[in-house]
């Protein structure tokens, strides 16, 4: 039988999710997705009650978990009642690509008119003008390779407040740091400080992705979100950072295992395991045993 699967949702399964629902108040002209999943936001109790009147007679919350076979209804029903609380964080809000684009489409008429646009699309005003914020932040800041002159300016930034002193990550304002940076977030500019400071002499290697792969294969994580990288890293205790482990596995990931061998997470680590391990060592190796090399992907 299909095993029901009782952890955090993906990002996927938020999408499929989000997908339904949006789909059934299309289909029977619910102006407020919400309502569906039993939240009223500001309006009349009376139309909630008309909604849940109709949600019940057409058996709609049967619809929630198509696509999602791990998932009951029960634990589709409450992870929407999450993702579209009109009341709830406005950090939280998703939006689908097609509402992505009709909220820009929107601003473009009228402008940041929060509450008209949000009556329009079934969510909140908070909701909306969070969600407009976090995608129009993308859009703003740089990705891919950087500059030499922007690890210019990170450097010039972090010691601006370190004074060339070492000092540990948390320690350090990434906000400032970002604002001096202009071209990078917080995120980007602690990732990157993180990985140019490593130990010069000591690089990561193939005996450390040989090592992680193992460790990952040990852990029988179901997701990423279930992997403790503090742990993690307590293995490879010259790395200054726990984002060094998990940066690495990204790009181990990436480098080592083609994109049709990597479905989800648990088939990415399994995969890896059995197809990039043996070839790993058998190409660098060179008659090691595998206990020698984690010995010396340990050492400083």
């Amino acid at each position: 039988g299909i095993k029901i699967d009782h952890g955090k949702y993906t990002a996927k399964e938020d999408h499929i999710l989000l997908r339904n629902i949006y789909g059934i108040a299309n289909y029977y002209n619910i102006r407020y997705p919400y309502m569906i999943v039993g939240h009223c936001g500001d309006h009349d109790p009376a139309l909630q009650k008309q909604v849940k009147d109709l949600v019940k007679h057409e058996k709609l919350l049967r619809i929630l978990g198509r696509g999602l076979p791990c998932r009951t209804i029960h634990s589709a029903y409450m992870r929407a009642r999450i993702l579209l609380n009109p009341s709830g964080t406005p950090g939280k809000a998703v939006l689908t690509p097609e509402q992505k684009k009709q909220v820009l489409s929107m601003y473009d008429r009228v402008g940041p008119k929060w509450t008209e646009m949000a009556q329009k699309m079934g969510l909140s005003a908070e909701q909306l003008r969070s969600a407009f914020r976090f995608f129009k932040l993308k859009e703003t800041f740089a990705t891919g390779k950087w500059e030499k002159s922007e690890d210019d300016l990170l450097k010039e930034a972090v010691q601006l407040q370190t004074h060339d002193r070492k000092a540990r990550l948390k320690d350090i304002d990434w906000q400032a740091v970002a604002s001096h940076v202009r071209s990078r977030n917080v995120v980007q500019c602690k990732r990157r400080w993180t990985l140019t400071q490593l130990d010069r002499k000591r690089r990561w290697s193939r005996f450390d992705s040989i090592h992680l792969i193992c460790i990952m294969h040990e852990l029988n994580a179901r997701r990423s979100s279930e992997v403790d990288w503090e742990t993690v890293a307590e293995s490879f205790p010259w790395a200054q950072s726990p984002m060094i482990a998990k940066y690495h596995w990204e790009s181990t990931l990436n480098f080592y295992l083609p994109a049709d061998k990597r479905k989800d997470f648990q088939s990415k680590v399994k995969n890896l395991y059995k197809v990039a391990l043996p070839s790993l060592l058998e190409k660098y190796g060179k008659g090691k045993t595998l206990d020698e090399i984690i010995k010396l992907s340990k050492t400083r």
